[in-house]
């Protein structure tokens, strides 16, 4: 069985959870192995593995919806040799793109303002898209490029204040570029395991990201 509390110990207080016994409800912390949740009316504590009573059944999840925590583990999971190598995936524009997301979810403001040039436009993202094969692994994708190298997108969800959401299921990445009929909103691209696409949403979304560069530099 899952160890929950050791998945959930670096979550922000606040990340949305879900029990049968006391509905929609929000990470308070982990302490000594034990997990405390709060509803609208109470505090709850979970053993480690997500049991109310030591000879019971687990009954905290992620949310309503999924109930596997291991997809939720490995939707948000950094790799141990985690690194900044960019790969080659053989594309027309030439772009480069980096192995793994940025740590954290941002907004979209607060992506520009740090990554800059350094993160890809619509036009990169459609390329990407329209360029590779796709292939869902259960909690994101397998994006392999004509010359066989490929990399992994994370269905790891966005968020919204402190809630998380759709982990395991959907992925939210920002592009640079702004939708021009509504400069409050940008576009990103987003998939679930039969679709991806572009759309357009608020800039204040808590989205990934993902770097590009051309051959020889940033574009």
């Amino acid at each position: 069985m899952a160890n929950i509390a050791e998945i959930l110990k670096n979550a922000p207080r606040g990340l949305k959870l879900y029990s049968p016994l006391c509905g929609e409800c929000e990470l308070d912390k982990v302490k000594d192995g034990s997990i405390i949740v709060d509803n609208d009316t109470d505090s709850w504590v979970f053993s480690h593995d997500g049991r109310f009573d030591v000879n019971g059944e687990m009954l905290l999840f992620p949310s309503r919806e999924v109930r596997d925590w291991e997809a939720f583990e490995k939707a948000l999971l950094k790799p141990e040799d985690k690194h900044s190598d960019y790969v080659d995936l053989g594309l027309p524009s030439g772009t480069l793109w980096k192995s793994t997301n940025e740590d954290d979810f941002f907004t979209f403001d607060g992506a520009v303002e740090k990554f800059g040039d350094n993160m890809p436009t619509k036009e990169q993202w459609e390329e990407l898209k329209n360029n590779c094969t796709w292939q869902w692994e259960g909690n994101g994708y397998t994006v392999k490029g004509k010359n066989g190298k490929q990399i992994f997108l994370p269905a790891a969800g966005n968020r919204n204040g402190t809630s998380l959401y759709d982990v395991g299921n959907y992925g939210n990445y920002w592009s640079s570029s702004l939708d021009e009929s509504y400069p409050n909103s940008a576009w990103d691209f987003h998939f679930n395991s039969g679709y991806q696409g572009m759309s357009y949403y608020g800039r204040s979304y808590g989205f990934l990201v993902r770097l590009v560069k051309t051959k020889g530099g940033n574009k």
